[in-house]
């Protein structure tokens, strides 16, 4: 059974850590992740377009207004716990 992959580092390509850097980073990436096994996932990060922007705040609307009330006041109670 093959072991899972674990992210080791991720986050902006400017604030990654030096022991990380290394020749081959992409001009037109922002963002990195770095997983325990040495590979790397670059990305231009979530930018979407306005509509794109709309159409996914709808989903996330709609996927809330699915939930049972008791799970949205569990959920709304852990992040004031915080």
């Amino acid at each position: 059974m093959a072991k899972e992959l674990q992210r080791e580092w991720e986050g902006l390509i400017a604030d990654m850590p030096e022991k990380y850097i290394k020749p081959g980073i992409p001009d037109d990436c922002t963002h990195v992740v770095i997983y325990t096994n040495g590979s790397r996932a670059y990305h231009k990060g979530l930018n979407p377009e306005p509509e794109q922007l709309k159409r996914l705040n709808w989903v996330i609307s709609k996927c809330w207004d699915a939930l049972p009330y008791e799970t949205k006041i569990r959920i709304n109670s852990g992040y004031e716990n915080k």
